[in-house]
This record gives structure tokens, C-alpha cells and sequence, in this order.
């Protein structure tokens, strides 16, 4: 259970930050007040729901961000410097995000969580067209109580981004989790990357989903034959779908692709794929992998990994460069869609 000890909101615009451009974070001069039932929701209603299933992140080191350091001072000394780092927090957080980033507010908040104290940061949409109110008290503004209470308990926001940052054991670094409820399981680099400064703690299924697009992109080039580029595909689904635990390219190409490609099919991998031995997750990659979509010209054709195994999808090259393709079975009944996009 994730309990607020402190708080502050800020407000950021939507879009990506443009140096001098007239779109500007506005920052409260003053720590937040939450009312009791305020905090509750969003200690229970965000964070605690959120963070069931969250993602392990860890600092990067090659990362820009100032971020993790911003969050280590505020979890040092939060008396001197909460404020302050949090408005830093919020900035970075804008001139991080993407174009099509909604406006929204950002929730900075010292927490204390499973014994630990840490720093929760959550960035939450707010319908369009409202904007906080805000207020002077005596020279430090910050945002209208009523107006927030009624903000974020009035289903007039939906987070979106949550991380929860902590010191990691060197005490230079942190550590946390990150929830990306926009994305599903997977998440937005620039939050992740750009702004928090960290990267998953855990690379298999980044590993895994970075194989897979490799694979894909290998077995789609046109220097390859259409039926060739099917057996590879098929092979490929056969393969991530397998009970093994590990992949390793060098693996699949020895065992399903012609010797001819070989070399080649390594060279595409990334660094750092092409060779060692690599926990299997295939948490990122659509469908799970579960089964193959050829395209055409105005043509989708999808099958099971189940199907493919039967062979009941045969893709066959033609000498005039055409291709046939071939179902093996009754065909039990067809349907209308929307006509596909061209692939």
C-alpha cells in the first residue's frame, strides 16, 4: 500500500516542448494540501491500483535525464528542496514528451511504501478545455483545492504515466517501477527513457521484441523469393512459439534458414543480438506471436501458429513473380470486414 506523506501538482500543455514557444508549464510556488478523501483516491484509485503489475526499472546511466538526481535530492532533503526539484521534475516531464501527448497534471508526491520512502510521479489527463485554478497565497501560488479535489475525483482525469522511484542501495542511483496505462504492457521511450532517465530492469522482453522485428524485417526484404519469405516467417512463428525458454539467432538461422542467408540474417540482427543465448518474453511482441498475417494488394491473410504447423497455409512462388496461396481444408464460412490498408 502506497501512502502520500507529501504532494504538489503541477500543470503541463499538451504537445511537444518548443524552446520559447508560447506553451509553458505552470508551477505551484507551494506544497499541495490534498483533502483526506483527495489522497485516498489517488493513493487507492491510482497508485495502489496502478502499481499491481508494474514495470522494474532501473537508472540508466547513458541517459540525459536529470530526473534521477532531481528525485534523489527531494528523497535526501525533502525539506529543502521538494519544491524546487519537483518544478524541475515537471519541466523535464514537458520537454520530454511527444507531440501528441495530451495536457494534463503532474502529481509529485513523497510516499512511503513497503517501508521504504520514495517518490511517486504521476501524469494524468484532464478533460479538454479545463484548466486548474489557480490561486496567491501570499506570494506562493499554487492550484485551487476545490477545483483539484473536483478534478481528480470527479472522473475529469485518467492517469496515464505513474513511476515510483526509490534510492537504489549505491545511494547514487535509482531504482522503481514504472506503469504506462496509455500503452498497455508496452510503454511510451520517452517516459521511460527521456524523462525518468531509466531503462527496464529486466531486458528479455525488449531483447525478445527487438529478435522478433529483426527477424521480421529479414524475412520481408525483397531480395528474398515470396515462398521464401513465407518458410521463413512460418519458421519464425514455430520458433517463439516453441516451449524453449532462450532464443539465440544464430540458433534459428542454423536451423531454418538456407545456408545462404545465414551471414546475412546475423548482420541485420542489433548489436548485441546476433550472438549469446537470451531469456524468451514475449510480452511486447503483437499477438504474443501467436500466429502470422501475410498482405497483399488489397489482401490480409491471417493464420494460428497452430494452423501454420499443420501446414495448412502453403505460400507458393510463381515464374512470372506472382504469388499463390494455397488453404489446405474446408473453408467453414467468410465474413465482411472493413476493406484492409494496404500492406
Amino acid at each position: 500500500m502506497v501512502s502520500i506523506t507529501r504532494a504538489i501538482v503541477h500543470e503541463v500543455p499538451a504537445g511537444k516542448y518548443v524552446p520559447g514557444g508560447e506553451s509553458a508549464v505552470r508551477l505551484s510556488a507551494a506544497e499541495t494540501i490534498l483533502a483526506v478523501p483527495t489522497r485516498r483516491f489517488v493513493e487507492d484509485n491510482m497508485l495502489d491500483f496502478a502499481l499491481k503489475s508494474p514495470r522494474h526499472v532501473v537508472q540508466d546511466p547513458g541517459s540525459g535525464s536529470t530526473t534521477p538526481s532531481l528525485a534523489l535530492k527531494i528523497l535526501t532533503n525533502p525539506k529543502k528542496h521538494f519544491v524546487e526539484s519537483s518544478q524541475h521534475i515537471a519541466r523535464n516531464l514537458h520537454e520530454a514528451q511527444t507531440g501528441g501527448s495530451p495536457s494534463g497534471i503532474v502529481i509529485v508526491a513523497l510516499v512511503q511504501h513497503a517501508g521504504e520512502t520514495g517518490l511517486a510521479i504521476l501524469k494524468a489527463e484532464h478533460q479538454e478545455g479545463m484548466q486548474l485554478k489557480e490561486v496567491d497565497d501570499h506570494g506562493a501560488a499554487h492550484f485551487d483545492l476545490e477545483h483539484l479535489n473536483e478534478l481528480i475525483i470527479g472522473n475529469n482525469s485518467r492517469v496515464y504515466k505513474i513511476a515510483l522511484l526509490f534510492a537504489a542501495d549505491d545511494g547514487e542511483t535509482v531504482v522503481g517501477q514504472m506503469v504506462d496505462q496509455q500503452n498497455g504492457v508496452a510503454f511510451a521511450a520517452f517516459f521511460l527513457g527521456a524523462f525518468l532517465g531509466c531503462r527496464l530492469a529486466e531486458n528479455a522482453e525488449i531483447q525478445t521484441k527487438s529478435f522478433v522485428d529483426s527477424a521480421l524485417n529479414f524475412a520481408n526484404s525483397d531480395d528474398l523469393e515470396p515462398a521464401t519469405r513465407a518458410r521463413y516467417a512460418t519458421a519464425l512463428v514455430a520458433y517463439v512459439q516453441s516451449p524453449e525458454q532462450t532464443f539465440a539467432a544464430a540458433d534459428f538461422a542454423q536451423r531454418f534458414l538456407a545456408p545462404e542467408d545465414q551471414d546475412s540474417f546475423l548482420s541485420s540482427m542489433p548489436e548485441g543480438i546476433a550472438g549469446g543465448v537470451f531469456t524468451k518474453d514475449m510480452t511486447l511482441v503483437p499477438g504474443h506471436g501467436a500466429g502470422l498475417r501475410l498482405y497483399g494488394q488489397g489482401v490480409v491473410v491471417s493464420a494460428s501458429a497452430d494452423a501454420l504447423d499443420r501446414g495448412a497455409l502453403e505460400v507458393i512462388s510463381e515464374d512470372d513473380g506472382g504469388t499463390v496461396i494455397r488453404v489446405s481444408g474446408a473453408v467453414r464460412r467468410f465474413g465482411l470486414v472493413n476493406a484492409p490498408k494496404a500492406g
